[in-house]
């Protein structure tokens, strides 16, 4: 099992900070969540993190699908509202929300290499059924092109629509891994940004309440995607401590 800081490559190096953030406890019943704005989008110098929990957060500033710490990591929801120095690239908006998280919520954690049984997101048998999304202007004329983005809101007041824009298939891992018990990798070799809107039942939700809404895995499998079990080496980010409650703005 090989074991490497995460915190120290940070302090040495610049370190990377957002020009100004506030968080706060996100109100209970929030009606959406995910990340908008930021480099790549029409708000490059603003990002809000909306109703997401600690862990969704440390997943996202540190690319693992595995974060292992206290229960209320993934209990308690925040709202994030960052301020984005000029310039900044998607990269380094993931070292800078590792920078609040370290000095707001007191995390301290190490990364670990263990061997999971995972899913794998493949294509099924009968092909994938998405188009790309149009191409960008910016990307034809060499330019940067602008990231993806993707939202989630509740419908009915039980079901969720998530809807998602010029993103990578990678993007399905993230929600995935929160409602599998396993790990989810991308093998389907799919490259290219796509439109999709999924709308599904919450997972433990009630017959009454699922009706005839697919859960999220299964909702996925009208993209032409299914999962498959397998085992890999993964990264896991190990929480040894944080404060339930950020620093004050």
């Amino acid at each position: 099992m090989a074991c490497s800081s995460v915190f120290g490559q940070v302090d040495q190096e610049r370190k990377l900070t957002f020009d100004v953030a506030s968080i706060k406890v996100a109100p209970p019943g929030g009606r959406s969540f995910g990340t908008k704005g930021g480099p790549g989008t029409p708000d490059p110098e603003r990002i809000t993190y909306t109703n997401l929990t600690l862990q969704g957060l440390l997943r996202d500033a540190y690319k693992v699908q595995q974060v292992i710490g206290p229960g209320w990591l993934e209990q308690e929801r925040f709202d994030i509202i960052a301020k984005v120095p000029k310039g900044t690239k998607s990269p380094q908006v993931r070292q800078m929300l590792q920078t609040l998280l370290k000095e707001r919520f007191r995390v301290v954690a190490h990364t670990e290499s263990r061997e999971f049984s995972v899913y794998e997101l493949v294509v099924g048998k009968n092909g994938f059924k998405l188009k790309e999304s149009a191409q960008d202007p910016k990307s034809a004329a060499g330019q940067p092109a602008e990231d993806g983005s993707a939202g989630f809101e509740i419908i009915d007041g039980k079901h969720v629509r998530a809807t998602f824009s010029k993103e990578p298939i990678g993007i399905l891992l993230a929600y995935l891994g929160g409602s599998e018990d396993r790990p989810v990798l991308d093998k389907t070799g799919l490259t290219g940004r796509y439109d999709f809107t999924l709308e599904y039942a919450p997972d433990g939700s009630p017959a009454e309440v699922s009706g005839s809404f697919p859960t999220f895995r299964s909702a996925i499998e009208q993209l032409g995607l299914k999962l498959q079990p397998s085992k890999a080496q993964l990264d896991v980010l190990i929480v040894e401590s944080a404060e339930r409650t950020p620093t004050p703005n």
